[in-house]
């Protein structure tokens, strides 16, 4: 293999089929040959160390999967309600196979998007949240196959429900194959801000410019990274780890716009952690993405709910009224509410779990965008701390749903995501109801359902005999087919269906309709 103008190629014939690859460099200043995992890879063996690479009709591929529910309309940013998940302690299995049977709880309980922590190959088979990131294109092998990713996030658009990326684009593992290839090459030679306490592994140096290819190396792989993740698993947005140690608008300005280029029939999300926030990175402000994680929402909740005597008017004022910000009350890097109230404030039982509803409530009812950590909902209590919390097994507590104040907790939070909700009532009669398999969009006057096929449909509580009621209704189908609009029963099981409104087609082009129909 000889270099053309700084790149090496070669091409060579490879039967059909799975191989195991490497490749073997040798740096211009030594005699010794290294072997290195392609830094492009995109399937990782951890128990060989090799590369993985398919093979079909003489080219790379990858597995064929057919996307059902891609048209979805997806809920728009300013209606985002955040789910963060670390798939290994979500799921009984610890993969992306073992989450979509809990979907439809997450869609009870009224999230519209999927924040999953970490999922490219890091640390091989060991539990770890994923922050130090080794092989950029690989999924973590433990999560499962591209195929399971896939299907997960198709169950998700079918529900409605957006799934975003934390990516962890400021450093890497010491082992990755860019650090063994040349380090100083991507990456800065030493720490890129030497008073920065925080140091997690080598750091890219995006303003490094090679002349002779014309590119920032480490902006172009990065590029790469994001318009991979997003074009070929059809994610919905981006969380920028450790933007501050980043430090560069103008990658994350890159970053955003591959994002939403490879991702353009649906709406995209960026996000930056930075600590504390800062309003110039948002778009609003002319930064370079949508918003930013507010590290103060945390602090100043946790603060007052546990010391009330230390309230600060102010603080709560900026909390609950910041905007192009993600507000939470406990997130993979803090401890949990409930944990924080009874270690600063002594506050436990019915009294810690009323202070975690009133938090619930400052959550949900302030201007920035809600999110949730796995297990906030139902009272999750148990210590992170300071012992590799990042390696600490701690599987979702679903037991705990049985228990009086946890499920009152649950419900609290559900209640208030109501409110976010169309299917919410807030009449009179209050006719709450229940979502299947819908899509919250844009309607003529405020938000409305989008239902996606046979399997959709919404369900009110508590029309029954001797209750007067009335039904409005906007419709604006996509296509014509014959159907029930609105249909009514005396009670939930074993009662027969009354059809008020439908649709009804002999033709498949001319529509008439039905009033008052029966089966």
């Amino acid at each position: 293999m000889t270099p053309e103008n700084g790149t090496f190629r070669c091409s060579i014939d490879i039967p059909d089929g799975e191989h195991e690859y490497k490749y073997r460099v040798r740096r211009t200043d030594g005699d010794n040959w290294t072997d290195v995992i392609d830094p492009y890879v995109k399937k990782y063996d951890p128990t060989r160390n090799t590369g993985l690479i398919n093979i079909k009709n003489g080219k790379q591929q990858m597995d064929e999967f057919i996307w059902k529910y891609d048209d979805t309309k997806l809920p728009d940013n300013k209606n985002l309600i955040i789910y963060e998940m670390y798939v290994a302690d979500f799921s009984d299995n610890g993969q992306f196979s073992g989450i979509i049977g809990k979907l439809d709880y997450l869609s009870d309980l009224g999230i519209n998007a999927i924040e999953l922590m970490p999922i490219q190959e890091s640390m091989g088979l060991a539990h770890d949240w994923g922050y130090s990131t080794r092989h950029f294109f690989a999924l973590k092998p433990t999560y499962g196959t591209s195929t399971d990713l896939k299907q997960f996030v198709d169950e998700c658009h079918r529900r409605g429900i957006r799934v975003f990326l934390d990516g962890v684009f400021n450093h890497t593992a010491g082992d990755c194959p860019l650090a063994v290839i040349d380090h100083d090459y991507w990456y800065y030679k030493d720490k890129h801000h030497p008073e920065d306490p925080f140091y997690w592994g080598p750091e890219f140096n995006f303003e490094y410019y090679d002349e002779k290819q014309n590119m920032k190396p480490a902006c172009k792989y990065i590029n790469d990274v994001v318009c991979y993740w997003i074009g070929e698993f059809h994610l919905d947005g981006i969380r920028f780890d450790a933007a501050k140690q980043m430090d560069n608008y103008d990658i994350l300005h890159e970053l955003d716009s591959a994002g939403r280029s490879a991702r353009s029939s649906q709406p995209f999300y960026s996000q930056a952690e930075y600590v504390p926030e800062t309003p110039t990175i948002v778009k609003a402000n002319g930064g370079p993405v949508d918003a930013c994680w507010s590290s103060s929402f945390h602090g100043i909740v946790a603060e007052v709910l546990a010391n009330p005597s230390n309230f600060n008017l102010d603080q709560v004022k900026y909390m609950i009224s910041a905007s192009s910000v993600i507000n939470y009350l406990s997130c993979h890097d803090n401890e949990r509410l409930l944990f924080l109230l009874g270690k600063n404030g002594n506050i436990f039982d019915n009294e810690a779990f009323r202070r975690m509803r009133l938090a619930a409530v400052l959550l949900i009812t302030s201007v920035g965008v809600p999110l949730i950590p796995q297990g906030d909902e139902y009272g999750e209590a148990r210590e992170l701390g300071t012992d590799d919390p990042n390696k600490k097994k701690l599987p979702m507590q679903w037991d705990l749903l049985n228990n009086q104040r946890n499920r009152s907790l649950f419900d609290t939070f559900k209640r208030l995501l109501e409110l976010l909700n169309p299917t919410y009532d807030s009449g009179s009669l209050g006719l709450n109801g229940t979502g299947v398999n819908i899509a919250v969009v844009d309607g003529r006057i405020n938000q409305a359902m989008r239902f996606s096929g046979s399997s959709s449909y919404f369900y009110a509580y508590g029309v029954y005999s001797g209750k007067s009621f009335s039904v409005s209704l906007w419709v604006n189908p996509s296509s014509i087919a014959t159907c029930t609009v609105v249909q009514t029963s005396y009670g939930l099981y074993n009662y027969a269906c009354h059809n008020l409104l439908g649709f009804y087609s002999t033709t498949g082009s001319t529509m008439q309709i039905l009033v008052q129909g029966y089966y």
